[in-house]
């Protein structure tokens, strides 16, 4: 575990006096808040995300294969047809693309979890659609010898194995959106758990982590 992010009071709110200010990492470094989103102390604690400008960098950890992402979200609003919306990102608008995986509603994803990888949808649409549900959920992705693997709520969604992306130095993680120019792409709502390892974590592990938590969320 590399970044571990909880909006809980004691890790958010305390530090709003810095600009920018800070989300404190239980583990790691600690995430930058730009642009104001609204801390909310309900379900333990979460961070409210207009979908226009406000994100959270986390750094620029070097990870393309096996590692991990789980989050706890819940989006509040709908994003735009055609668009799509990124709750974790490595990318960026100069060399190398990345990836993020979020929400979407091109090509038919109607609002259903979307992963993109060096630019371009590497899955096909599955699951139920979440975009704007207003209902928090879980989502993890283990990436395993270049298989991506989509969890939702501890139950596996599918895999993939797509052209490994290219290392890019310059690309930051974001949560949410991304750090592409002109095309920011995040979804709207909150993010209350986020966290990183530089392992692929097993769908057992995904399992706990969720079940561990879902009575926070009203699960």
């Amino acid at each position: 575990l590399i970044l571990c992010l909880d909006a809980t009071s004691s890790f958010v709110s305390s530090s709003y006096g810095v600009n920018p200010p800070n989300w404190n990492s239980i583990a790691g470094i600690n995430g930058t808040l730009y642009n104001n989103p609204i801390w909310t102390g309900s379900n333990g604690g979460a961070m409210q995300f207009n979908g226009s400008n406000q994100y959270t960098n986390l750094g620029y950890y070097e990870l393309y294969n096996n590692f991990s992402i789980a989050v706890w979200f819940k989006s509040t609003s709908q994003i735009a047809n055609n668009t799509s919306g990124f709750i974790v990102s490595k990318d960026f608008s100069s060399g190398a693309r990345g990836f993020g995986i979020g929400v979407s509603r091109i090509l038919g994803f109607s609002g259903r979890i979307y992963l993109e990888v060096n630019g371009n949808p590497v899955i096909s649409p599955t699951g139920t659609v979440i975009d704007g549900d207003n209902i928090w959920h879980f989502m993890a992705l283990q990436v395993q010898s270049n298989v991506w693997s989509i969890y939702l709520d501890g139950n596996f969604l599918t895999s993939v194995t797509p052209t490994p992306p290219t290392p890019n130095a310059l690309a930051p993680w974001y949560s949410p959106g991304r750090a592409y120019v002109g095309v920011f792409d995040s979804f709207i709502g909150q993010i209350s758990d986020l966290q990183l390892y530089n392992r692929p974590i097993s769908s057992s592990e995904i399992v706990s982590l969720y079940s561990g938590s879902k009575a926070r969320f009203g699960l």
